[in-house]
Order: C-alpha cells, then sequence, then structure tokens
C-alpha cells in the first residue's frame, strides 16, 4: 500500500510558520520550504533559502535551451521559476519547468493563480521540500503519483547530489537512470547531462 503523509496535520506547528515557508500542499497537509527551520531559529534569512546552487541553474538553463528548440512556442507553454499547479483544494504542487500544451492550457486561462490543467512535461532539480519528517522518497513517491494521476505524461527527478535520474509515466514501471544516460524528455529533446555538462566545461 502507498505509504501517505500522516493525515493529521500539525496544526500548533503550522500555526507559527509564516506562509511565506510553505513550498507546497500536499494531501491537505503543508509542506515547507527546505531551510526552513533555519529561518524560523534566526539563522538564515527566507531569501538565503531560496536561490538554486549554480549546478543546479546550469542544469536548468540547459534543459530549457533543448527545451526551447523542440518544443514550437506556438504550440506550447514552457514555465519555469517554481510554476504552481492546483491539482484539488488538497494538494497545490510546484516544479522547476513545466511543458503545457497550448490546447489544454489555452493563452485566455493565463491569470494569476496557479494552473489548474495538467502540463505535459514535469521536471524537478533536486527536492527544493524539506523532507525532515517524511523521508525524500516518500515525498517524491507521493508527488509523482500525485502528478501522473492528474495527467502529466512524465515526470523527471534529476537528483545533483548521487547523479541519478527518475523518469515516471503513467502506466509503465519507473526508471532509474544515470548522468551518462540519454534521456527523452518528449517531442525529441534528449539530454545527457554527463555529456552536456562536460561540454560546458563542468566536470564533478
Amino acid at each position: 500500500m502507498e505509504m501517505l503523509f500522516e493525515q493529521t496535520p500539525r496544526r500548533s506547528r503550522a500555526r507559527n510558520i509564516p506562509e511565506s515557508l510553505i513550498y507546497e500542499i500536499l494531501d491537505g497537509r503543508p509542506v515547507y520550504r527546505k531551510g526552513y527551520r533555519q529561518v524560523l531559529n534566526g539563522t538564515k534569512t527566507l531569501e538565503e533559502i531560496m536561490p538554486a546552487s549554480t549546478l543546479q541553474s546550469a542544469i536548468l538553463s540547459l534543459l530549457l535551451r533543448i527545451i526551447f528548440r523542440k518544443f514550437d512556442e506556438e504550440h506550447y507553454f514552457v514555465f519555469t521559476n517554481e510554476p504552481g499547479l492546483h491539482l484539488n483544494k488538497r494538494v497545490n504542487l510546484a516544479g522547476d519547468i513545466l511543458i503545457f500544451d497550448k490546447k489544454t492550457l489555452r493563452p485566455g486561462d493565463i491569470d494569476r493563480h496557479f494552473a489548474s490543467v495538467p502540463p505535459l512535461f514535469h521536471i524537478e532539480v533536486d527536492i527544493d521540500a524539506d523532507t525532515e519528517d517524511i523521508g525524500d522518497m516518500q515525498y517524491v513517491t507521493t508527488k509523482t503519483r500525485r502528478l501522473l494521476a492528474f495527467g502529466v505524461q512524465k515526470v523527471i527527478w534529476i537528483f545533483t547530489h548521487v547523479q541519478s535520474i527518475v523518469m515516471a509515466e503513467p502506466g509503465s514501471p519507473w526508471q532509474t537512470l544515470e548522468w551518462h544516460d540519454t534521456v527523452e524528455i518528449g517531442h525529441g529533446a534528449t539530454f545527457n547531462l554527463k555529456a552536456q555538462l562536460e561540454k560546458e566545461g563542468i566536470r564533478l
């Protein structure tokens, strides 16, 4: 059986945590930003826990260059900078790169709210949520399953610390790949992190 978050939020703690530190809502429970504990104890500011590392930024830049070459802007929206998804009243999620078909997310639907329709592809570089209470694996598994059930065609997680990639599609076994493997995003867009980072002179 799928392991889920505890169903009863820790309300006393949640009441004392500013909304700015909430990264997502998953199964009715707030998921806080990684580093929120340091903000609460005064050792860091919100601005200090928000930025991505240079490696994360380089990977996102590399991926966006590939995506923009393969996904025609007349037919697709490519969103980055933590775009939000509203799945239902108990689930609001974020991602690093979301690719939408404009037939699903129409230009007239663009407003000041989270998207309430599924992107074709959802890409994450590392975990931006605090998972100390639940564990990385449970968080990734639960979030990915919610996204696939919502209608996302492919979810790709890139983990920089262990240099691995997890790719999930509905109805298929999830794949765990290495950085030297070639990964297909979709529509002919592929990447090979090891080769492309080394082409930029980045060797880890």
